[in-house]
């Protein structure tokens, strides 16, 4: 059974350079209620997606038996045994209007297929990465080593909650191949706290971020 489905968001249809099937992939899910509060997110993210030519896909993984980011997770596999590059990021991620094509980051480091942004723990967070899109490449085999031991519990310095992906992430990218096949990247791909955000490339509504801009909405 296919537990997936695009949620229905404001988008409109650009012509591409690219074929469907080769273009990169700006990837994210959420579940319908979460969808009002972060409409901006998102709308940010379609329009990133028309500037760059690249595909937007917003999945409701709610009625999927995983946890929603184990869910992107899959999906993400899915989209890189085809070939092509993804940018997987949080439905409470803004992308900025300045903000660069993520494909910048991997033609500037061909050597490397994983990307990622450290959180305000100093770790990585799994709330954006991007990968490269290759069949047999490091990233794919990163994602799927990721769920082969979801059910394994990490270091106490790795945990960050009981049931996401970002105790693993953090985890098995200390580890060898993935290690010297990733690199961290600016945290202005993925800020989340309010100094200086309206500098940022992409502003995560995590932590810090979230709580002030919650606050100002009160």
């Amino acid at each position: 059974m296919n537990f997936f489905k695009k949620i229905p968001v404001r988008l409109r249809l650009f012509p591409w350079s690219k074929p469907a099937t080769q273009r990169p992939v700006v990837l994210s899910v959420m579940t319908p209620d979460f969808l009002p509060q972060w409409q901006f997110c998102i709308d940010s993210q379609s329009g990133y997606c028309a500037r760059h030519h690249f595909e937007h896909r917003v999945i409701d993984v709610s009625g999927s038996p995983l946890h929603p980011t184990w869910a992107k997770v899959e999906l993400a596999i899915g989209l890189l045994e085809q070939g092509r590059d993804v940018l997987s990021i949080d439905a409470d991620a803004e992308i900025a209007s300045n903000c660069p094509p993520f494909t910048d980051i991997l033609n500037a480091s061909p050597e490397r297929d994983i990307f990622y942004a450290l959180g305000v723990s100093g770790r990585p967070n799994a709330g954006m990465l991007i990968l490269r899109g290759r069949p047999q490449g490091t990233a794919l085999a990163f994602l799927k080593e990721c769920v082969a031991r979801k059910h394994e519990p990490v270091p106490p310095e790795d945990f960050v909650t009981v049931n996401g992906e970002n105790g693993h992430v953090i985890w098995l990218l200390k580890k060898e191949p993935y290690r010297s096949a990733s690199k961290e990247i600016e945290r202005v791909w993925n800020w989340s706290i309010p100094e200086h955000a309206e500098k940022a490339f992409i502003r995560h509504y995590t932590n810090y971020l979230r709580d002030s801009f919650l606050a100002s909405r009160a």
